[in-house]
């Protein structure tokens, strides 16, 4: 059992790992600062999800888990910024990345939620809960910026049907 719960912890920290390598590159080629801190605050908040389970696999190893739900603090969102000063392929290149980056957080949602279906301590299933909201907060901001995006573009290529 205990097991099976550490395996599950590894790879979570293995997803966070793969999403801070991501916003962090996206940042490094964000088309201005509202993005890159965007993308900085994303990477952080991967960097906090790493740190939070590292420290209850730690804690499981040693049946201590339950110490560390009650640090974790509250979802915050990253600011929403304006897209209008994009030129095309800035438009484009954003696109892109939050489209990847709406991949990514539904497909962590997805391993989170079956985690916390599968996990046997309590705790591991509230982290994992915790976590799919974590997430959807990430997909429902990808999504709404996508969107903007995809309306931009379609006008700036004068792709828009009317």
């Amino acid at each position: 059992m205990r097991t099976s719960t550490l395996k599950a912890i590894q790879l979570a920290i293995t997803n966070e790992i793969e999403g801070y390598e991501f916003y962090r590159m996206s940042a490094a080629h964000a088309p201005n600062d509202e993005v890159k801190d965007t993308f900085i605050s994303l990477m952080n908040e991967e960097r906090k999800h790493v740190e939070w389970l590292n420290e209850l696999y730690m804690k499981i190893s040693k049946d201590e888990e339950g110490q560390v739900l009650a640090e974790m603090p509250e979802i915050e969102t990253p600011k929403i910024f304006s897209w209008d000063n994009l030129d095309v392929k800035e438009t484009r290149m954003a696109l892109t990345t939050f489209g990847i980056g709406m991949t990514m957080e539904k497909a962590s949602m997805e391993f989170y939620q079956e985690q916390a279906r599968e996990a046997e301590h309590s705790e591991v299933k509230q982290l994992f809960r915790i976590l799919v909201a974590w997430e959807k907060t990430h997909y429902d901001l990808f999504h709404k910026e996508y969107e903007t995006l995809k309306e931009l573009w379609w006008h700036k290529q004068e792709f828009a049907p009317f």
